[in-house]
């Protein structure tokens, strides 16, 4: 069965976690409702469903097997859980992200997108 995700930080094209993906189907660049907040952890973001920003990022259609590296890497269920997203871009998508469990009370905001150049 195949999931289709929603990546906004070190999974994109050209970050240091962006090959993890290189055998899946892109399927374009991609952006949320504003209904979310993304904050810089320093080497990685966190992406949390409050505030009003759009987030910027990509999508990729994933196999099973995918999903579940990526749940590794992305420290599912404590660091990050998988939850549903939701597209300004693709409202007919259903879309899943990784949203940061931990507190953003000590952490900045990014605004619409996160790159490397933000890493500490």
């Amino acid at each position: 069965m195949k999931s289709v995700i929603f990546c906004y930080g070190t999974l994109k094209k050209g970050q240091c976690r962006g090959k993890v993906l290189s055998d899946q189907k892109f399927l374009g660049n991609a952006k949320t409702i504003p209904a979310y907040s993304l904050f810089n952890c320093g080497t990685y973001p966190a992406l949390v469903k409050q505030g009003n920003t759009s987030v910027e990022g990509e999508l990729y259609e994933v196999d099973e097997d995918c999903l579940k590296r990526l749940d590794r890497i992305e420290g599912a269920p404590f660091l990050y859980k998988q939850a549903k997203v939701e597209l300004e871009t693709h409202p007919e998508l259903d879309c899943k992200t990784y949203i940061y469990q931990q507190s953003v009370k000590s952490l900045t905001e990014c605004g619409c997108s996160w790159d490397d150049s933000l890493a500490d």
